[in-house]
């Protein structure tokens, strides 16, 4: 039986993790084989994200949930989250409203993991 609340609470921690560019806490919520695509079309492993968060490519400062809607496909559970984010990008500020889509697998030594996922700018 799925858990949403451990769910949920992942989603949370990833949110925090973020925010903070927490490598150590991105790097237990991602997956290894991990696949992103971000808002550019540019494919991100994990590897480029947990460097991104080391060097301080970006600095958010706001990361807001607007809406989020789970579903269960398989043993997979496919969380898509309307967003607000705020933050410093190659010395510019910006603010942003994104949907975030992605795909959460239940790893048998780390729980639940992000394995692949999207951003899609929106108006």
């Amino acid at each position: 039986m799925l858990d949403w609340k451990e769910v949920s609470l992942r989603e949370e921690a990833l949110r925090r993790a973020m925010l903070a560019s927490d490598v150590s806490s991105l790097d237990k919520l991602l997956a290894d084989d991990l696949v992103f695509v971000n808002y550019l079309g540019k494919k991100v492993t994990k590897q480029d994200d947990l460097e991104a968060h080391r060097q301080k490519v970006f600095q958010w400062h706001q990361l807001d949930i607007v809406a989020q809607d789970k579903r269960v496909i398989g043993g997979n559970v496919v969380t898509i989250s309307e967003v607000v984010l705020a933050g410093v990008a190659d010395g510019e500020t910006f603010t942003e409203r994104l949907v975030y889509t992605r795909v959460w697998r239940k790893d048998v030594e780390h729980g639940w993991q992000v394995t692949s996922g999207q951003c899609t700018r929106i108006q």
